[in-house]
């Protein structure tokens, strides 16, 4: 498979796995926190609708910010020879965190009401979203191209 082809589905696939993961820790940590005030069921009802509804949110609200601002930024990264994990995932909780709070009272979420759960869900949706993205795609696998040999041998 091509490395551009590897890197569209590396960047579609980091915001929806992010997200699924992301709304999960966020409502186990809100289940532990404070039993009984989320999501009432099971423990499968409750795994099935943060995946859902993590993946719906990751892919709607992350799919095409992915595509625009994070191919230019593997770049530079690559560039920079920035290419081991924690370098992506680093940088994928960075733009989960500028994309929360840049992005989240555009939607109605007042920033005081940002506890301790939601930045949670933002630093762990970052982190395996860059993750997810530097497995597909595996930057630190590219080959790198010698040198050249000088036209003329040295005398």
């Amino acid at each position: 498979m091509s490395l551009i082809v590897k890197t569209a589905i590396g960047l579609c696939l980091a915001p929806i796995v992010g997200g699924m993961v992301g709304l999960l820790i966020y409502i186990t940590y809100e289940n532990i926190t404070n039993p009984g005030s989320f999501l009432g069921g099971g423990f499968f009802e409750t795994l099935r609708f943060s995946l859902m509804a993590g993946a719906m949110y990751g892919g709607l609200l992350g799919g095409i910010p992915s595509l625009l601002v994070g191919w230019p930024l593997h770049l530079a990264m690559q560039r920079a020879g920035w290419k081991q994990w924690w370098a992506y995932a680093g940088l994928g909780v960075v733009l989960a965190l500028i994309a929360g709070f840049g992005i989240g009272p555009v939607f109605g979420l007042e920033l005081m009401y940002f506890g301790g759960a939601i930045v949670l869900m933002l630093l762990m949706s970052g982190a395996i979203g860059g993750l997810v993205f530097w497995l597909i795609r595996r930057p630190d696998r590219d080959a790198v191209t010698a040198p050249s040999p000088p036209a003329h041998p040295p005398r």
